[in-house]
């Protein structure tokens, strides 16, 4: 079965080569390529019609006309920006065609401008609808939360740089050496390998524990691809430091297994420049992780529940026989005291997709008089605050005065509306106290550190600390490649496995350290940086300390022996004292 399949790629792969030989061929697919993206756009142009259509009837009578241009004319670049997004993305496969034609007929190409033209795809297709998006929410949403559109701005350049360093590596991947070339080679295999086997296996053990629930629901599997596809910058933070360091390993003791790093050595490289390429690797896994921790990932693992929730209750709405379940919470259960105005909440829930329609849920509002005396009550069903008119609306319950001696009077019923004008608080205010700060990104860290500058110091350390581990986690991977680069370097013909092993070792030490600190770190026990740095930079110095002997040909001394190198020098110490 394998053979066959094998020999079926093996066709497929000489039939496509063949195609390629002809430069006629290349401009065919590309003119194709041209047509069917021409015909979707046209096709969609109903679709898009439609949209703004009801998106124009849902404007308010009172927006002024030039508004109202600016809407339509933003709606239209969106809809054409993404049309050549897809245009760029159906014109991809000319221009591979392209690159096996320039390699059969006039040599070695680079895979730059193609990758180039993807990125321009990606780019163009991804960011209009999620620019519009991100900067509505980071302009201060309807929770009424601090404003973070500088931060976001800054998500949205980090992505870009993202999606435009595949050429960029593509392009010093061409310009290298051959030897440079042949190591990045040896590490890719096992690096690929790697990181697809640590997916796989996060993915099966997860489906293990949410199986049940998405085959009782009937959920498709388009919506569990959706759920994990989801889950992956969380995913790639988590497994890169773990994969980068047992390709590394594996990799260099491969080669030294067979010689090849003396050989490299005795030409007369230093060990330094043998491992550049492998350094560069590593600089380029930091940025990546970087741009996944600083705002995709912790948001990912924060909506990770309500993602499974939407899915089942939108596979449950199908089947009208089943009754439709209610909306994921952001927070459950939250009280609030607000000392300045002398009022205390309490939120029973408060919806994933808090709007006008989607309203908080079980409130009870206590006020007090200056001197603590119980003045009015308010229990509603559900709330919601008007941002645009500053107000309070409750809905379904019922107000009681106190007087001032004590006595309640008979509670004032209301079925539709209660208005409260001036409060100032704000949904945001009422629930982030109760916000992990693990599902937090550095934006909304960022913003919520300077929306809560009275908390108290202990209080505010759980979300300072996780600010800096969101930045300190990322050059978790040159650490790693540190570390890794100088051991995996023997001048013995040791086996792989022991690089395996030493990667494992070194991984969970990293680990334990890293939630020691972080735990320190929340209680206030250590400053908030150096609890998300002290990890990185422990292991960083070692890392240094290593490559340092490796360019020096010194012996880099085992743990054992340094330690008896210490009691050695403690005892010659003590008898001549």
């Amino acid at each position: 079965m394998f053979a066959r399949i094998q020999n079926w790629l093996s066709t497929l792969r000489h039939a496509m080569t063949r195609f390629f030989e002809s430069a006629r061929n290349v401009r065919l697919l590309a003119y194709v390529a041209t047509l069917a993206a021409l015909g979707l756009t046209i096709i969609d142009i109903n679709n898009w019609q439609r949209i703004s259509a009801k998106a124009v009837g849902e404007i308010p009578i009172e927006v002024s006309s030039e508004e109202f241009s600016a809407a339509l004319v933003t709606s239209g670049i969106e809809f054409l920006v993404a049309h050549i997004g897809l245009l760029s993305a159906f014109l991809l496969p000319a221009w591979i065609g392209w690159i096996i034609w320039r390699r059969r007929t006039k040599g070695q190409t680079s895979a730059a401008l193609p990758a180039a033209f993807f990125s321009l795809a990606v780019a163009l297709t991804w960011l209009p609808l999620t620019y519009r998006r991100g900067m509505m929410e980071a302009s201060g949403s309807s929770l009424g939360d601090q404003p973070w559109t500088g931060e976001y701005l800054f998500v949205i350049i980090l992505a870009l740089l993202l999606i435009f360093s595949l050429p960029l590596m593509c392009w010093l991947y061409h310009r290298s050496m051959i030897i440079d070339r042949y190591v990045v080679k040896n590490f890719l295999s096992p690096f690929l390998l790697a990181f697809g086997g640590f997916t796989a296996i996060w993915i099966i053990s997860d489906m293990a524990n949410n199986a049940g629930d998405f085959a009782d629901a009937n959920v498709p599997l388009t919506g569990i691809l959706k759920f994990y596809g989801a889950l992956i910058p969380s995913l790639t933070v988590l497994i890169l430091p773990i994969t980068l360091l047992l390709a590394l390993l594996f990799a260099l003791s491969k080669m030294s297994k067979a010689n090849e790093l003396v050989s490299m050595l005795s030409a007369g490289m230093s060990s330094t420049r043998v491992l550049l390429p492998l350094m560069i690797i590593g600089l380029y896994a930091t940025f990546v992780s970087l741009v996944c921790s600083f705002h995709w990932a912790p948001r990912a693992e924060g909506a990770q529940k309500a993602v499974m929730e939407d899915l089942i209750r939108d596979a449950e709405a199908k089947d009208k026989k089943k009754k439709r379940k209610r909306d994921a919470f952001l927070a459950e259960n939250q009280a609030y005291i607000n000392r300045v105005d002398n009022r205390q909440w309490f939120v029973g829930g408060l919806p994933q997709n808090y709007s006008r329609d989607n309203k908080m849920e079980n409130i009870l509002v206590a006020e007090f008089s200056p001197d603590g005396k119980l003045e009015k009550t308010i229990v509603a069903s559900r709330a919601f605050w008007d941002g645009s008119n500053d107000l309070w609306v409750f809905f379904q319950g019922r107000v009681t005065e106190v007087d001032e001696d004590g006595r309640m009077a008979r509670p004032k019923v209301f079925d539709k509306k209660h208005l409260e004008e001036g409060w100032r608080e704000r949904p945001w205010d009422l629930i982030s106290a109760g916000v992990n700060p693990e599902h937090l990104g550095v934006p909304q860290l960022s913003a919520f550190l300077r929306a809560h500058t009275i908390y108290p110091k202990r209080k505010l350390a759980p979300y300072k600390v996780f600010f800096h581990h969101r930045i300190a986690m990322a050059f978790t991977c040159i650490v790693s490649v540190l570390v890794g680069a100088p051991l995996g370097i023997v001048y013995s013909r040791r086996g792989i496995l022991g690089g395996v092993a030493a990667s494992m070792i070194i991984f969970f030490a990293m680990l334990f350290l890293s939630n020691l600190f972080l735990a320190l770190g929340q209680s206030a026990a250590l400053p908030p940086m150096l609890a998300a740095w002290a990890t990185n930079l422990l292991f960083g110095t070692v890392g240094a300390y290593l490559l340092w002997c490796r360019s020096q040909n010194k012996e880099i001394k085992s743990p054992a022996s340094i330690i008896r190198s210490l009691i050695y020098a403690m005892k010659n110490k003590s008898s001549v004292a």
